[in-house]
């Protein structure tokens, strides 16, 4: 078998031709020029980030300190394992899509976000794409929205209570000079047959301004103020009707 050669004798190597000629002009160019090709570098770089690195594979001719130094040399041209991966760690974490799905959301204003609705929503905003940043972004304005919500109800039941509070201490029967006089039947009652739970609603709800409640427990109060007990002398009272211990000895229409 003839073995290939690099450079052609002068003259031609057996066989000429096309084929010679090509050789004597290869052999004329000079290899070394002192100039770099640029797009030749940077096509071979390409060419070998593209190409599969395989693991360095022992050779059975050599010892195994020459294996170990052979592989570490060529384990320098190992693509770096998860190299986007740490791109995207150099980033900022508010520009990057968790990858857990866990977005670390911080509001200003010392508003609290809503743990329960960021949970159910974090599948959703990773699924689209969102930042950290622009999921916090969305959470700002769904924290004002809410906020704008909440200040408006209680705008509007601040309003209603203290509708209540006027049309009772207007009450033609319960307010004005007999104010002090039902507020003590209405608490009397509530001490004696209430408990915690409702003595706390009617303050946190608000629900001891309505003055439907506030009038049935001045009347309910009041009935039990004119309720004395009978003395020694006399023979005991029969026990009040239940109209009579509602509204006292009178109807519900003269006494209000």
């Amino acid at each position: 078998m003839m073995n290939s050669v690099a450079f052609a004798p002068e003259g031609g190597a057996e066989g000429g031709g096309d084929n010679a000629a090509a050789s004597t002009e290869s052999a004329d160019a000079p290899l070394l020029t002192g100039v770099v090709d640029d797009q030749s570098a940077k096509e071979g770089e390409g060419s070998a980030a593209a190409s599969e690195w395989k693991e360095y594979e022992a050779d059975s001719s050599k010892s195994d300190e020459e294996n170990a130094a052979a592989k570490a040399e060529h384990d320098k041209a190992k693509p770096k394992e998860g190299d986007d991966k740490s791109k995207q760690e150099t980033k900022d974490p508010a520009d990057v899509v968790p990858e857990d799905g866990k977005y670390d959301i911080k509001l200003e204003d010392g508003i609290e976000l809503d743990q329960a609705l960021l949970e159910r929503a974090s599948p959703v905003m990773k699924e689209i794409g969102l930042t950290n940043a622009q999921a916090t972004k969305l959470a700002g304005v769904l924290a004002e929205q809410r906020k704008i919500e909440y200040d408006a109800l209680s705008e509007r039941h601040q309003k209603i209570t203290t509708d209540w509070q006027t049309e009772i201490k207007t009450d033609k029967d319960f307010g004005g000079d007999n104010l002090t006089t039902s507020l003590n039947n209405a608490n009397r009652v509530i001490a004696t047959f209430g408990d915690d739970a409702l003595r706390r609603d009617l303050v946190e709800i608000g629900i001891g301004n309505h003055p439907g409640i506030f009038r049935l427990l001045a009347r309910v109060g009041n009935a039990l103020s004119d309720d004395k007990p009978a003395s020694s002398e006399t023979a005991a009272a029969p026990p009040p009707s239940p109209e009579q211990a509602m509204y006292g000895a009178t109807t519900p229409t003269t006494r209000g």
